[in-house]
């Protein structure tokens, strides 16, 4: 799958010595975001949060999916705390543990 700005990158993987024949515990290092649409619906009125952020991020959730559903790749738990947001409102989806391909 290509890269896209609206979906998180995974920076490293991580095997722990004691678990490398068996890859039972793996640990995923994805980029850091700040914060999540949840913590910035939660606080909306102390952050002056306007219709004009309400249109981006809306815009950027249907571009981020329609990335996602173009490559196969269906997100299947997609929630406020599974959408990444900046300091600039940019927007990130991660938690792509229940994604499955069609």
């Amino acid at each position: 799958m290509k890269s896209n700005h609206h979906v998180t990158k995974l920076k490293r993987v991580i095997i722990p010595k004691e678990h490398e024949l068996t890859c039972d515990h793996i640990f995923l290092i994805l980029e850091d975001a700040g914060t999540d649409l949840d913590t910035v619906l939660d606080h909306s009125e102390q952050l002056s949060f306007s219709q004009d952020h309400a249109r981006k991020l809306t815009y950027e959730l249907l571009c981020s999916l329609h990335f996602l559903h173009s490559a196969g790749v269906i997100h299947r738990d997609i929630k406020p705390q599974n959408i990444l947001v900046d300091s600039s409102l940019n927007l990130k989806i991660c938690d792509l543990g229940l994604a499955r391909t069609h």
